[in-house]
């Protein structure tokens, strides 16, 4: 019978099979032998048979010739397999031949090593050699179980709306689908597993919650933002051309502040992962399979029992004056007995994001909880390289590579001067309302190593088990070390040059007094990382 057979080392097996049949080999056959294994067979050639795991056991192996025979004639047939071991015969039987049909049924065959099998069978009639062909059996070790889940991140920076000059002008982005931001995970879980990156173009973006032990992703009629991968490393959120945004300007004698900028914070992010345990010498690996929301924010909410899901992404705009503090936000955010600094957090407000606490079944590391921390902020921050930032965020900002107003593209790839003649904007005493175009450049063209790279905490679901597949020794006792490592690159969506028209529009300071003896002249230059737009001062 066939035997199960360990690995051992490759043999000569062509060499083994010519000495067996050599003194034969000049006789002609008189017919054919056909093998079969599994679901392929082979009379002459090779064939390969479908992969099978260590340990399958294939039945149903025959073979069977076919040719004239004289009855009182010797029958013998031998089958080898080689490959993997060494060559050893795994089928052997002769007989006198006199009526019966020529056919031997192979007794169950169980390979248990990783590798490539071939079979073959001679048949010796008389003194005349046939041999089938070859059937090889692929044996390999199956694709480990993958499990998915998802991981829920604070916040995702989709957009900064740097302020217009003047309290009566505004800034409008609509009609364009590049606003939004492009960021890869590439860094993040590097101490714990491996990590790859693979996401489907033009997708909305789905609520996601538990169902029986898996991911239920329920898909939103909402088209506000759609994500999309622009490499095999990076996703790319974007605003649809269906929805608009129109922010205000500065106060009418403080056009340079920009305290009025707005950061647009996405507040119920969740990001879909996938796991594949180790496996051999494969390590395990976490794949980032693209974005969803949180349904169990309340500006989302859960999918209905039935009918249209129309909830979007919570997308807020906070006020950078709100964040470092310069104006008052209750609303917004409000800290942790009323101190913002070092150690301190949100308590109350919008960006309290209460909806994810730990008593809501959410799991996040020592130290931290659902709502902002102040060095949040201090990231957030950093997105608008120039707002001002708190005395004790570990990394003030401090750009100053828009001071020589550069006629191009900044030499980090930030930002990138409008073309003439829309770059200047004018902001005179007494001047009319006056509507500017604004040009959205190709970024791919103009901009190169433009990256900055963020960390921030996240949570998991209780729900998922107690170790997160494996990821984490324990949910419960997430070390303040288990961060996200984002980092966000020049927008992959402004591939072509789109103009928006009436963007900007911008009125004056009034005349008579107040006296105002500010810059009365602005250059427009892009934000390549969210395809927004910075005015900035030309000195007198």
């Amino acid at each position: 019978m066939i035997r199960p057979f360990a690995r051992r080392s490759i043999p000569v097996l062509a060499a083994c099979l010519a000495m067996l049949l050599a003194p034969h080999a000049a006789q002609a056959q008189a017919g054919s032998l056909m093998l079969y294994i599994d679901t392929v067979g082979a009379s002459s050639g090779s064939v390969t048979g479908a992969t099978v795991a260590p340990g399958a056991q294939l039945t149903g192996a025959w073979a069977s010739y076919s040719g004239s025979v004289s009855p009182g004639t010797q029958v013998g047939i031998t089958c080898y397999e080689w490959g993997v071991g060494p060559q050893t015969t795994i089928y052997q039987n002769s007989f006198v031949y006199t009526s019966q049909q020529l056919y031997w049924s192979l007794p169950a065959w169980t390979p248990t090593a990783v590798g490539t099998y071939t079979v073959q069978c001679g048949v010796l009639i008389g003194s005349t050699n046939v041999l089938s062909g070859t059937v090889q059996v692929p044996v390999a070790n199956p694709p480990p179980p993958t499990y998915p889940g998802f991981i829920n991140p604070k916040y995702v920076v989709v957009g900064v709306i740097y302020a217009p000059p003047g309290a009566s002008s505004y800034v409008q982005y609509a009609d364009t689908t590049s606003i939004g931001n492009t960021a890869t995970l590439s860094n993040s879980f590097q101490n714990d597993v491996g990590f790859s990156v693979s996401v489907q173009g033009g997708l909305g973006i789905p609520a996601a919650g538990l169902s029986g032990g898996g991911v239920k992703l329920t898909f939103t009629e909402s088209t506000d933002y759609t994500q999309g991968s622009s490499s095999s490393t990076t996703n790319t959120i974007s605003q649809t051309a269906t929805i608009a945004y129109k922010f205000p300007g500065t106060p009418t004698l403080s056009p340079v502040t920009n305290d009025n900028d707005f950061i647009l914070l996405w507040l119920n992010p969740e990001l879909l992962v996938t796991y594949t345990p180790p496996a051999g010498s494969n390590p395990a690996s976490l794949q980032w399979t693209g974005y969803a929301m949180d349904p169990n924010d309340p500006e989302t909410g859960q999918p209905p029992p039935s009918g249209p899901y129309i909830a979007g992404p919570d997308i807020y705009a906070v006020q950078v004056g709100c964040l470092n503090g310069h104006i008052s936000c209750p609303s917004t955010l409000e800290w942790l007995n009323g101190v913002e600094g070092s150690g301190s957090y949100v308590t109350s407000g919008t960006l309290a994001r209460g909806w994810q606490s730990a008593a809501n079944g959410y799991i996040w590391p020592a130290g931290e909880q659902s709502g902002l921390t102040f060095n949040d902020v201090c990231q957030i921050l950093s997105f608008d390289p120039l707002s001002v930032t708190p005395s004790q965020c570990p990394t003030p900002n401090n750009y100053t590579l828009l001071s020589s107003l550069p006629a191009g593209t900044t030499s980090d790839g930030r930002f990138t001067r409008e073309p003439a003649p829309y770059y200047q904007i004018w902001y005179d005493v007494g001047g009319e309302n006056e509507q500017y175009n604004l040009v959205q450049t190709n970024t791919q063209s103009v901009s190169t190593g433009n990256t900055s790279q963020v960390k921030q905490a996240f949570s998991v679901s209780e729900q998922f088990g107690t170790n997160f597949f494996d990821i984490f020794s324990s949910t419960t006792t997430l070390k303040q070390s288990d961060t996200l490592t984002w980092n966000y690159s020049t927008l992959s969506t402004l591939t072509t040059t789109n103009t928006l028209t009436n963007a900007l529009s911008v009125t004056g300071p009034p005349d008579p007094p107040p006296t105002y003896d500010g810059p009365t002249q602005f250059n427009a230059y892009q934000d390549n990382t969210f395809g927004t737009f910075v005015f900035v001062p030309v000195p007198d």
